[in-house]
């Protein structure tokens, strides 16, 4: 089922743009004022919170879920219709215990690393709507026993942003992630996060 809604996800996001009109953006921000965002990219900070959900198809094992925190860092450029991101960060995601007829399921912690890519097209109002990719790494990436564990996997879905009008430098992020690569577990990550930001340039380079 959540292999499905990624499917669904990644066709109505690259289906979205034909909808738009084709001069609907005022772009006056100050992430449109450098002619060469290779150049001049942003570096944001970030903290995430959300929740994340198992549903797992083991008899011996119980769905589960519970709560999930990050912090990432990250390189933006922006273009004129589109805006790129990659970075990566760390999560702790904490599930506690249950328990159902004879199953118990001990409470649980994850901590582990991941990457991240993201790529968005900028809307109106400045909102910008895309795909975010994550690549977890550790033993505990599947999210259930360790034995037998991958050394990655990888999640996918949409993300919403939402940048504070003025100097752009905060932002607001909604992200719904789908593992594609865990076997017999479907994971589902709900998560709202804020970021912080600063532009490269000469000045702050000390080029002028």
């Amino acid at each position: 089922m959540v292999k499905s809604q990624l499917l669904l996800t990644l066709f109505l996001l690259g289906f979205y743009p034909r909808l738009l009109p084709a001069q609907t953006k005022n772009l006056t921000s100050t992430f449109d004022q450098i002619v060469d965002p290779v150049l001049h990219p942003w570096i944001f900070l970030g903290l995430t919170a959300g929740k994340a959900r198992v549903d797992t198809d083991f008899p011996f094992e119980l769905d589960k879920q519970g709560t999930y925190l990050a912090a990432e860092a990250m390189v933006d450029f922006y273009y004129p219709d589109f805006a790129l991101s990659g970075g990566g960060g760390l999560f702790y995601t904490k599930f506690p215990q249950q328990t159902k007829g004879q199953v118990v399921a001990e409470s649980a912690a994850i901590r582990t690393s991941y990457i991240l890519g993201s790529a968005r097209y900028r809307l109106p109002k400045n909102f910008e709507l895309g795909l975010i990719s994550h690549i977890l790494f550790g033993a505990a990436n599947d999210f259930g026993p360790i034995e037998g564990a991958k050394h990655e996997n990888y999640f996918m879905g949409p993300q919403l942003m939402y940048r504070i009008p003025g100097g752009n430098d905060l932002r607001f992020t909604l992200n719904i992630l789908y593992d594609y690569t865990i076997d017999r577990r479907n994971v589902s990550i709900f998560t709202f996060g804020i970021q912080r930001g600063v532009q490269i340039t000469e000045k702050l380079l000390n080029l002028d």
